[in-house]
């Protein structure tokens, strides 16, 4: 009986053995998920640059930062074409950045995407989008919302990130003042609901995931209007799993359809205004995963001396 135990003992000590030497195959049940931190409007003309010079970029940001680098991705609206060229077009407010400057903010910030379909990348008209364009591409900076023509403005951008494939278009609903339609000139992706749903599906094909961003609403208005809602209704029904709004310059609520999120308004971030009522917006921190999108973290913002800090 003893030889027997002591001849079943090393029969287990060997099967001990060979199981450390080569264990079994692990297998991950997490699912690849990214969380994307998303910000408003981001001006870098009129007095920003004063206010920056005076401080450094990495001033502008430290307020937020650890929100910022929490994320895998990091988002924003660029309200103002970055370039050195154009001609600035007639209207109330022309805005333009330098480009040495917008790259340190940009960078020190940690943005890996920049929305361009809105109302102030045509300030200086179509030589000054171009540059922009081009700008954003040197800093590999996605940007959608621009391109040559509409059809380029309106597509995608993928974006691979953490084992998900990303889509991401961008409209504004605002024409730029000065724009004329080109086929063939760096052009803004103006929004238009008759042709929205099916652009929204082909932008979805071979992607695990839709974001949207829309420019969009009444200026300084605390609610959606009714057009804001019907537009992003008829986006999340043909297939956007998030969609990101801008251009009122104050924070709206948030609205989950069919769960997912709609961010009507995330305000100002970066802005050469001060307050709570036109100064406010929303640091939004969103969980994607395939099939799934989260809202896991919405932070209110003000804007004191141009840069965005939490609200207490």
């Amino acid at each position: 009986m003893h030889e027997f135990h002591l001849h079943v003992t090393k029969i287990i000590i060997s099967i001990l053995l060979l199981l450390a030497l080569c264990p079994l195959p692990s297998y991950s049940t997490d699912a690849p998920s990214v969380l994307l931190a998303a910000v408003g409007d981001v001006m870098l003309a009129r007095t920003v640059p004063t206010i920056i010079a005076a401080h450094s970029p990495a001033w502008t940001w430290d307020k937020i930062a650890p929100l910022l680098q929490s994320a895998d991705l990091r988002f924003c609206n660029l309200e103002c074409p970055v370039a050195r060229g154009g001609t600035a077009i007639t209207k109330r407010y022309s805005f333009r950045a330098d480009p040495g400057l917008a790259s340190q903010v940009l960078r020190a910030g940690g943005f890996d995407i920049v929305s361009l379909a809105n109302n102030h990348t045509f300030d200086y008209g179509r030589v000054a989008l171009r540059e922009t364009i081009d700008n954003m591409s040197s800093l590999h900076i996605m940007s959608p919302g621009a391109g040559t023509g509409r059809a380029t403005a309106i597509a995608p951008k993928m974006i691979c990130c953490q084992g998900l494939k990303i889509a991401i278009v961008a409209y504004t609903w605002w024409v730029p003042e000065g724009y004329l339609p080109s086929d063939d000139g760096p052009s803004p992706a103006i929004g238009d609901e008759h042709t929205l749903a099916d652009e929204l599906k082909s932008a979805k094909r071979g992607a695990d995931l839709l974001v949207v961003c829309m420019h969009w609403g009444r200026e300084y208005s605390p609610t959606a209007t009714a057009a804001q809602r019907r537009q992003a209704h008829l986006a999340i029904d043909a297939g956007a799993d998030l969609i990101l709004g801008t251009h009122p310059h104050v924070a709206e609520p948030i609205e989950i359809y069919h769960h997912r999120p709609i961010c009507y308004s995330l305000g100002n971030c970066l802005f050469d205004r001060s307050g709570h009522y036109t100064a406010n917006g929303l640091l939004v921190l969103i969980r994607l995963e395939k099939g799934k999108v989260t809202l896991e973290r919405q932070v209110a913002l003000i804007i004191m001396d141009a840069r965005p800090m939490t609200k207490r």
